[in-house]
């Protein structure tokens, strides 16, 4: 019969599988957003707005752009679905407001269905995948330990 501590024990280890769930749904939907932009229609656009914004610990380069899809207007601040990441060094978000400076035309990947949902650089960038890996690790780390627990001639060295 399990004990308290085995139940309180994989209460929590049932923390990090949930967290680890949570984190791979949310990389799924990422991963097929990513994907499925390589296919979609494209339009031409212009870059209204590029800066690098500091909070005093990290640097972010914001671009913000416009582009007509059948004579309506629409608006977009996404260069990738995972974003570069805030970098401490300023030369990372630096490079990008080079590269999507005020005025430059741009091609905008943007879904059907919903026009606002938009990208500079479709595809799949690679922090996703370390995000995949964190949210592996914590479900399967987190179900190790609850089978690991549970087992009735394992005794947990607990003090």
């Amino acid at each position: 019969m399990p004990t308290t501590r085995q139940y309180m024990t994989s209460a929590f280890l049932m923390i990090f599988v949930l967290c680890g769930l949570g984190i791979l749904v949310y990389c799924v939907y990422n991963l097929k957003i990513s994907q499925d932009s390589y296919s979609w229609p494209t339009a031409e656009g212009v870059v209204t707005h590029s800066a690098i914004t500091n909070d005093g610990t990290v640097y972010l380069a914001v671009v913000n752009y416009q582009f007509s899809v059948n004579g309506e207007s629409h608006s977009g601040s996404r260069v990738t679905f995972q974003d570069y990441g805030e970098k401490k060094d300023p030369a990372h978000a630096q490079g990008i407001v080079n590269k999507y400076s005020e005025g430059t035309k741009v091609r905008v990947h943007y879904s059907k269905k919903d026009t606002d949902l938009c990208v500079l650089e479709p595809g799949i960038q690679r922090p996703l995948w370390l995000v995949v890996g964190i949210g592996l690790a914590f479900f399967l780390i987190g179900t190790r330990g609850i089978v690991i627990v549970n087992r009735q001639d394992c005794a947990l060295p607990l003090a």
